[in-house]
């Protein structure tokens, strides 16, 4: 995930090396001008920062081969003497020639060659995107290998468009950046991916079929009055596969109708949707209605 605001904000970058070492850093008070720039990195991990004037940057991590043991979570405070565990820091300078001081185009070619790979697709969040839908999420999970690039605060510098191989919008809205709405479309993904979720769970979700999903139950079977419908616990497949269709039909019709614009209907749901109507006017509550 790279995220690269303007010069004001701050940069998240995650940098991939040779032998597969990763580091994961961002800015904090970073300063960069045309003649004297100077910029300093603090990532979860380590830091990376360029004095001004010097061509020398100082790296400082976490030993990446130290481990930490796990902790049991305890609500107790700990002793006011207690010392922190001994942490393996490894520092090294890098000397960077002319062409590779701190400067928008230099630092973007090295956050971008750091990540990118031939099987690379390239996607950036945007506000000047379709929305994403579900459909979107079944065609990236394909993708071998995404990179997804976040604007924070003000877009990105315009000639990085050419580097871009789609935009993506989680909606009509604003928010501070990129990175939660990034977020929203890594899951979307990652929870299509085989072995992530059983299969039968994916089978009807909503906007499959582009239809929202029918509703959910717990138990008990009564709560506060409210029970579970009838049809749900006699064990009659065939019955509750065609509730839930109606079900699905029923809240797809009450909170987005829009979703069936254009829509071919089957003969089954013809004839679920003329059911639909028929509770509707003599004021029944589809939920608890088993004619299906």
């Amino acid at each position: 995930l790279v995220a690269l605001g303007d010069a004001e904000d701050y940069v998240h970058i995650l940098l991939r090396t040779a032998d597969g070492v990763t580091a994961d850093v961002e800015t904090s008070c970073a300063a960069v001008g045309p003649s004297e720039p100077s910029i300093f990195l603090r990532g979860t991990r380590g830091s990376f920062s360029v004095m001004p004037g010097s061509r020398t940057g100082h790296f400082r991590s976490i030993d990446p081969a130290q481990r930490f043991p796990r902790r049991r979570s305890s609500v107790a405070l700990p002793p006011l003497n207690a010392s922190q565990e001994h942490i393996n820091f490894v520092s090294d300078t890098l000397e960077l020639p002319n062409n590779l001081l701190p400067g928008i185009e230099a630092f973007w070619q090295a956050v971008y060659a750091s990540v990118r790979q031939e099987n690379s697709y390239v996607v950036l969040m945007s506000p000047k995107a379709k929305p994403y839908k579900q459909a979107d999420a079944r065609r990236l999970m394909n993708k071998e290998h995404i990179v997804i690039i976040c604007g924070h605060y003000e877009g990105l510098d315009y000639r990085t468009e050419e580097l871009i191989d789609e935009k993506i919008s989680i909606g009509d809205y604003v928010l501070s950046g990129g990175e939660v709405a990034s977020m929203v479309v890594m899951d979307s993904i990652i929870r299509l991916q085989k072995g992530v979720i059983r299969d039968e769970s994916l089978d009807e979700e909503s906007f499959d079929n582009a239809l929202l999903e029918y509703p959910q139950f717990t138990k008990p079977a009564e709560y506060k009055g409210r029970r579970v419908p009838e049809i749900l616990l006699g064990g009659n497949h065939a019955k509750i596969r065609l509730w839930r269709k109606k079900m699905a039909l029923y809240e797809t019709l009450k909170y987005r109708k829009d979703l069936l614009a254009g829509r071919q209907f089957s003969e089954e749901e013809v004839r679920l949707l003329k059911q639909l109507k028929k509770e509707l006017e003599e004021g029944k509550d589809p939920l608890y209605t088993y004619e299906v």
